[in-house]
């Protein structure tokens, strides 16, 4: 009659189907469907690991990077100098760059920082050189150092802390831009 379907289209014993299924679409055109929604879930959870991703997930490739760049600074391709100069700041902030050999390729690391599009942290290193550097980022941790302390302490430090903190303001989107750079590099 009119009220639902028969044994017949119901399968054996009167169950609803394979499988306790009610719908009766083709067979091809249900596992399309959960194909295309797998494929849908699929993608939303990768999305989700990228956004979630940090330096960490790239730390097989970073030493590799490292190794080159204090073998070969000038092989690095860009993408890795980007790496090479930006997460030493990231880790250790802006006064641990010029206390380590982070500085020796100063000039590298601004434009590096131009080039995810930090200019404000940029434009502090830039300040800061031509405030106790003005002839120039010397090479070597200990050059920088005998030059520092020719000046004031109390000024210096005081230069140092808002240095670092207003660095300190800007680091973990600083981190995430270069996550998303070393994404898009294939890194």
């Amino acid at each position: 009659m009119g009220w639902g379907k028969d044994k017949t289209e119901r399968g054996q014993g009167g169950k609803l189907g394979h499988s306790g299924r009610d719908g009766w679409e083709y067979h091809d055109e249900a596992k399309e469907s959960s194909r295309k929604q797998r494929r849908i879930n699929d993608k939303e959870i990768i999305r989700e690991e990228l956004k979630n991703m940090n330096l960490m997930d790239f730390q097989e490739n970073w030493s590799n990077v490292v190794d080159k760049g204090f073998s070969d600074y000038k092989s690095l391709t860009r993408e890795e100098r980007v790496w090479f100069n930006v997460e030493p700041l990231i880790t250790d902030g802006l006064w641990d760059h010029y206390m380590n050999y982070g500085a020796d390729h100063n000039a590298d690391t601004i434009e590096d920082l131009e080039f995810l599009n930090f200019n404000s942290v940029a434009n502090q290193l830039r300040e800061f050189n031509g405030k106790y550097f003005p002839n120039g980022v010397p090479a070597g941790p200990d050059s920088r150092d005998n030059i520092l302390h020719k000046f004031p302490e109390e000024k210096l430090e005081e230069d140092i802390e808002n240095l670092d903190n207003n660095f300190w303001k800007v680091c973990s989107d600083l981190e995430a831009a270069l996550v998303k750079h070393l994404q898009s590099s294939g890194f």
